[in-house]
């Protein structure tokens, strides 16, 4: 009541600050700040042309940006591929009419704001669909609307990025071409226009308003999103009550590791032949091998299995297999020439399930005793196998089973299948993901992963609010003022829903600190001196008044209940009171209607 009791605390303390910038407080006054409303741009700051060819491909994505806010495009840029497929943040081109050697584009923007697609890849791409006649007849057009936002808020977020100042206001589309209103919060400008449809236009042309009107039905028709189209299509005008109902349909993959032991490790009995080789020097002086070309020459060797023991042939001894650690060896001699003999000992070793030649300049590595596709652990071969589980999770399968819910929007993967009851028939592509974990872990590829729809169902229940009725009625009446107590007392009523029986109850609230007010406003009543000489059909006010002098009366509020805020010429008839003058305005009315009824002459004849 203080700040906003009267016409001059609003102007003073909200409209004025709001509207043409200045202080504002808060109620109790403890803290202020200069504050200024953001008006909507008169113009556009980006807007979007798309054109559909025959193949269904968009031959034509045209950007013009106002980049100044001057109401002049400074820039204009068309996107140099054709495009067949839409994403919420980039574009993909592939030869018109078909989906064969696609390039991926997201959309990106320079430090000054300026719009562009740059190559990028697949992945770095979000929400995509087909929609050119590989997928479809007639997607383009079928869904120029819902291609236009995607575009257009794929270029507005990359603007956005470089240009975090810019406010978009206001949103309009319009056939195949979309436009952006808004601001840049960062400039000092406060003349940024009162927005795209000033209302002043209808006051010499008020049949514009009609067309205007139409219009606006059109666009918003277009555009399922709108509060026309929510409204107009929403199931419930239709008749009888509906509930809308979220649910998910979700592919589930998994690939489980199964761990199997088979026991110690086996080989077949047998003999096993392996190429080795060994290094030796050719060359210097004397033939002792110091120095001169390195040769690598190879031999045969191998070893024997039988029984769970192994040994290097033909004379190496006898080892067991599953030996924590132990070797077979034996001495060897080659001539390599009449300068150069190479002897010394090979091995074949077996160690905790594994087993390697060794001896000469290089050895095999160790090489596992399991079979292919096992490992050693811990005296056994162990088989890692990987289960793979595909399950689909619909949750939405009852409302599917219902006669009386109908599906009123779809969303598979980001891209937007069903809407307001219809198909919109663009199909998300295929995507991967990886799962798995360890040895099992796996790339899949799959042509949806998730679904959320929308489901509208009618409801056939009666509900009977008479219990309700009852117990709103016992709290309201037991509840009087409080007169600023801090709590208030209420009684209540409520039925058991076991029994059926009433139960009576009461409560306490504890209310906040209320401000306390007066019962009513000071205001004055003054009166000052002024020239009437309005005009009428009838004629002027001086052909029927004696002068042209006049009392006008004025009340106004007063400053700290005590003074009266006169000004020159004001004559105080009431002093700043609580004043009361019903009685004088009603007999004012009654004159007042009384002259209006003796200025009918229904009749022609005068009274």
């Amino acid at each position: 009541m203080n700040e906003f009791g009267s016409s001059e605390g609003i102007r003073q303390n909200a409209t004025v600050p709001l509207t043409g910038g200045g202080q504002m407080s808060s109620i109790d006054g403890s803290s202020q700040g200069t504050v200024q409303l953001v008006q909507p741009s008169s113009t556009a700051f980006m807007t979007m042309l798309i054109q559909p060819g025959p193949t269904g491909d968009l031959t034509t994505v045209q950007v013009m940006q106002d980049l100044n806010f001057d109401n002049t495009n400074d820039y204009s840029y068309r996107v140099p591929v054709p495009v067949s497929g839409v994403c919420a943040n980039g574009i993909i081109s592939c030869d018109p009419g078909t989906w064969d050697n696609c390039d991926y584009f997201k959309w990106t923007a320079d430090d000054n704001g300026k719009v562009s697609v740059a190559p990028s890849v697949v992945s770095e791409l979000g929400g995509c669909y087909c929609i050119n006649s590989s997928c479809g007849s007639h997607l383009a057009w079928n869904n120029v609307s819902l291609l236009l936002q995607d575009l257009g808020g794929g270029a507005a977020g990359a603007i956005q990025q470089k240009k975090s100042g810019y406010v978009i206001t206001q949103v309009e589309a319009d056939g195949p071409s979309i436009a952006y209103y808004g601001q840049d919060t960062t400039s000092s400008s406060s003349t940024a226009g009162t927005g795209s449809n000033p209302q002043t236009r209808y006051l010499n042309n008020p049949a514009m308003l009609t067309s205007d009107a139409e219009t606006l039905v059109m666009t918003q028709s277009a555009n399922p999103d709108s509060y026309y189209s929510l409204i107009s299509d929403n199931m419930a005008q239709r008749g009888g009550d509906s509930r809308a109902y979220t649910c998910r349909i979700n592919r589930v993959y998994t690939i489980d590791e199964i761990v199997r032991s088979s026991g110690a490790p086996t080989i077949t009995d047998g003999t096993y032949t392996y190429t080795h080789y060994y290094e030796y020097h050719i060359g210097g002086e004397g033939g002792d091998n110091s120095a001169g070309t390195t040769e690598r020459h190879s031999f045969l060797y191998g070893y024997q299995v039988s029984s769970g023991m192994v040994r290097a042939y033909p004379d190496g001894p006898w080892i067991s297999l599953s030996s924590g650690s132990a070797s077979s060896c034996r001495s060897y001699s080659y001539s390599t020439g009449i300068y150069h003999r190479v002897s010394g000992t090979i091995c074949f070793q077996v160690e905790n399930g594994q087993w390697r030649f060794d001896g000469l300049s290089t050895d095999t590595g160790w090489t596992n005793l399991c079979p292919p596709g096992s490992n050693y652990e811990s005296g056994a071969c162990v088989t890692i196998e990987c289960a793979n589980n595909e399950v689909i999770a619909n949750n939405c399968l009852s409302y599917e089973n219902n006669t009386d819910c109908r599906l009123k929007e779809e969303i598979v993967d980001g891209v937007i299948t069903y809407r307001n009851y219809n198909p919109t028939n663009l199909i998300p592509l295929p995507s991967n993901r990886t799962v798995g974990e360890n040895s099992c872990i796996n790339t899949v590829t799959r042509d949806w992963w998730s679904k959320e729809r929308t489901y509208l169902c009618q409801s056939d229940e009666n509900f009977n609010f008479d219990d309700t009725a009852q117990r709103v009625h016992t709290i309201t009446s037991s509840t009087l003022d409080n007169d600023y107590n801090p709590s208030i007392t209420y009684d209540d009523m409520r039925r058991d829903l076991d029994t059926g029986e009433w139960i009576a109850d009461s409560g306490t609230i504890n209310l906040p600190d209320v401000l306390q007010v007066d019962e009513c406003q000071f205001v004055c009543k003054t009166r000052r001196l002024v020239e009437d000489t309005e005009v009428s059909l009838a004629g002027t006010t001086t052909d029927y008044q004696i002068s042209n002098d006049s009392w006008e009366f004025l009340y106004k509020t007063c400053i700290d209940q005590t003074t009266c805020p006169t000004e020159p010429g004001e004559e105080i008839l009431t002093p700043c009171s609580c004043i009361d003058e019903f009685a004088e305005a009603a007999s004012v009315m009654s004159v007042l209607e009384g002259a209006a009824n003796d200025m009918i002459c229904s009749d022609g004849v005068e009274r």
